[in-house]
């Protein structure tokens, strides 16, 4: 666009090229963030009064530290139905057509 300065050239011109990219980066951190345990586990161990505890860790602990394995299997079914419902988004958002 000739003359696009600014917040238009943005907006037209770079937006649109790193769209996808932008996209890719965002599912894959969201389903990464909502399955990391070892970091956690590692650092604060769900930390003072469960203040850091997802779900991911609550599956962990309910599975192997309290030995409730069907309560364990049940938040980790909860936590894969989530990932898929984010996965499922991004690919509606990256197969719809751009709006132009």
């Amino acid at each position: 666009m000739d003359g696009a300065t600014g917040w238009k050239a943005f907006r037209h011109i770079t937006w649109p090229n790193l769209r996808p990219v932008v996209s890719v980066v965002i599912v894959l951190g969201v389903v990464y963030t909502l399955k990391v345990v070892d970091i956690i586990l590692g650092l604060t161990g769900g930390g003072p009064a469960n203040s850091t505890q997802t779900l991911a860790t609550n599956a962990y602990n309910k599975s192997f530290v309290e030995f409730n394995f069907g309560e364990g299997a049940a938040i980790s079914n909860v936590l894969i139905v989530v990932s898929l419902a984010f996965a499922l988004v991004y690919l509606y958002l990256s197969r719809r057509e751009p709006s132009e």
